[in-house]
Parts: C-alpha cells; sequence; structure tokens
C-alpha cells in the first residue's frame, strides 16, 4: 500500500483526505495542517521537492478565489514532481453536500441538499442553515449550530462531519455531483497508480 504525505487545512479535510486516499488503495499521513490555505501555498515548492521521493497530497479550499489553476498555478513549478494538489470547490463542505446520503446523516429532507454544490457560494453555511430549518433531531443541531463564543459553528460540528466521513460518504457518489471532487478523485488515481 503507498504510503502519501498529506497537507490539508484542517481536521475534516484529513479526514477527507484519509477516506479518498483508501479509495486508491493509499494510506494518508499528515504531514502538515494548517489554518488556511496561504501558508500551505507558501510552503508549496518544498513539499512539491519532497514529492520526488515519496507521493504528497496538498488539499485547500477555493474560499472566495476566482479559480483553482489561477490559485495554485503561480505556486506550483511545471516539474512537480509526485504531487497532486487539489482545489475543494468553494470549501470542502461541497464534496460532503454531494453525497445524498449526507441528507440522512443530517436528518433533512435529500431535496434540500444543492444540486450543483461546487456552485455554491459557502457551504459551510448551508450546512449549519439546512440544520436550523431542517432539523429536529437535538444532538445533530446541538452538534452544528453555533451557540455564542463557538464563531459560526457548533463545537460538534467537525466531529460529525468527521464521523459521517468515516462510516457514511461515498466519493465516487458524491463525484457525480461535484465536478472539483471527480477531478480529485483522477488525480489521486494517477499518483497512486
Amino acid at each position: 500500500m503507498t504510503e502519501v504525505k498529506v497537507v490539508v487545512e484542517g481536521t475534516v479535510d484529513f479526514a477527507v483526505a484519509q477516506r479518498l486516499l483508501a479509495r486508491v488503495d493509499a494510506t494518508a499521513t499528515l504531514a502538515a495542517d494548517f489554518r488556511g490555505k496561504q501558508p500551505i501555498l507558501e510552503k508549496l515548492n518544498g513539499y512539491v521537492i519532497a514529492s520526488r521521493h515519496q507521493p504528497w497530497f496538498v488539499l485547500i479550499d477555493l474560499d472566495d478565489d476566482d479559480c483553482a489553476t489561477a490559485l495554485i498555478s503561480p505556486w506550483l513549478p511545471l516539474d512537480s514532481g509526485q504531487i497532486a494538489v487539489r482545489v475543494a470547490v468553494r470549501e470542502i463542505e461541497a464534496w460532503l453536500l454531494a453525497d445524498s446520503e449526507f441528507a440522512r446523516v443530517l436528518r433533512v429532507p435529500t431535496n434540500t441538499l444543492p444540486v450543483a454544490p461546487d456552485d455554491v457560494s459557502t457551504p459551510k453555511r448551508v450546512v449549519v442553515e439546512l440544520v436550523r430549518s431542517h432539523c429536529q433531531t437535538k444532538r445533530i443541531r446541538s452538534a452544528v449550530l453555533p451557540t455564542r463564543g463557538s464563531g459560526s459553528i457548533g463545537t460538534g460540528y467537525k466531529a460529525l462531519l468527521i464521523d459521517f466521513i468515516r462510516e457514511h460518504w461515498d466519493p465516487d457518489r458524491a463525484a457525480e455531483r461535484s465536478e472539483s471532487l471527480r477531478r480529485c478523485l483522477t488525480a489521486l488515481e494517477r499518483l497512486t497508480s
């Protein structure tokens, strides 16, 4: 089994990376976990150099940037070694919203999930609003909905998402509705073949 070094923006992203790499019979080893993509982009050349010896997977969110290619091209040399640099459009939550099973886990109607999650400007906010508007399950509401001092998400938000990713998320099913995820799967297949 191929070991792949992984660089991500957070714990939810690492759970996604683990799941995606397991799909291509590879294991994920966390190399770096940053809060935000800018530090990752600034260190990208170092990861490219390291990828000459071992495969690397770098996963960042597009957020408010216009284009994934324009975001990473200035940082990525032409000779990139064994590295897959992928961008979740707009946030990693879009890849989760692309899987209809997410509705069951959130206890919301399936038809409330966005049809084209890559087109949603703030997928994290969509998850919170889906639960606020449609979920009656107290455990899920208390995990996802923000409280005073918790920021834009609840204190159990990340744990709930990580559990969904590990236990229920089907990247192939989700890739049918997320072009950025489909491209990521293709890149990882090439990286590990």
